[in-house]
C-alpha cells in the first residue's frame, strides 16, 4: 500500500490483494458495474477544508442516479446509503466564483450545502474519472477542480483500468516517435535532392 502507482492497481490485482482503500474499493466495483452494463463511475466526497475524505460509486439505474458505498467508510456513510436512495442532486451546491475562505463563511451562515443533514459531514462531491486535481499536483500546480457534470461511461471504462490506460500511452508515444522519424527521414530525403539539383544546376 506504501508504493502504490499513480494509476493506481487494476482490478485483478485488488481483488487477489483483497485489500485497499475506498478508491480501491469503488474500482473494483464501478468495473463490475460497468461489465455487467450499467453506467457507473467514481465519486470522491471533500469536507469542509476541500480534503478528499472518501470515495464511492455513483451508478444509474432506470434512470436514477444512485450512490453506492465501497469501503473504509466514515462512520455511519453506509447505513445511511443503504436505507436511503442518495444521488449527487443530495448536495445542494451554492455558486460562487471568490476564493475559498469566503464561500466556506457562506455555507456556514447559511447552511446550503446539503439537502439532507445526514450528509452535513461532506460539502462538495466530484465525479473523478479523471482526477484533475492529482494532475496538477503532479504538474506542481495548485488548484483544485470539482466536477459536477457527470463523465460519459466510455470515460469512466477506461480511467478505471490502469493497464489499458498505460498500453494506450505507450502505443501513442510510439506512434508519435514513428511519426516524427518518417517527416524527419523525409526533410533528410526533400534536402539532398534539392542539394543535388542544386549542384547539377551549378555544374559547368
Amino acid at each position: 500500500m506504501s508504493r502504490r502507482p499513480f494509476l493506481r492497481h487494476d482490478t485483478l490485482t485488488l481483488l487477489e490483494a483483497r485489500e485497499g482503500l475506498c478508491g480501491e474499493g469503488t474500482r473494483v466495483i464501478v468495473n463490475l458495474l460497468l461489465t455487467l452494463g450499467f453506467d457507473a463511475t467514481r465519486v470522491v466526497l471533500y469536507d469542509e477544508q476541500l480534503q478528499a475524505v472518501h470515495a464511492l460509486v455513483s451508478v444509474v439505474i432506470d434512470g436514477k442516479e444512485s450512490l453506492i458505498d465501497s469501503i473504509n467508510s466514515p462512520e455511519g456513510l453506509n447505513a445511511i446509503l443503504r436505507a436511503n436512495p442518495i444521488g449527487v442532486d443530495s448536495f445542494d451546491l451554492v455558486p460562487y466564483t471568490g476564493d475559498i475562505l469566503s464561500a466556506r463563511e457562506l455555507k456556514r451562515r447559511t447552511g446550503k450545502h446539503v439537502k439532507d443533514p445526514r450528509l452535513a459531514a461532506f460539502w462538495l462531491y466530484s465525479y473523478e474519472a479523471v482526477p484533475l486535481t492529482k494532475l496538477f499536483n503532479v504538474l506542481a500546480l495548485n488548484v483544485r477542480a470539482f466536477n459536477h457534470t457527470r463523465p460519459y461511461r466510455w470515460l469512466s471504462l477506461l480511467a478505471e483500468k490502469p493497464n489499458l490506460l498505460l498500453a494506450i500511452s505507450w502505443a501513442s508515444a510510439m506512434a508519435l516517435a514513428v511519426l516524427a522519424i518518417v517527416i524527419v527521414l523525409l526533410r533528410g530525403g526533400d534536402a539532398s535532392r534539392s542539394a543535388a539539383r542544386a549542384w547539377r544546376t551549378d555544374s559547368p
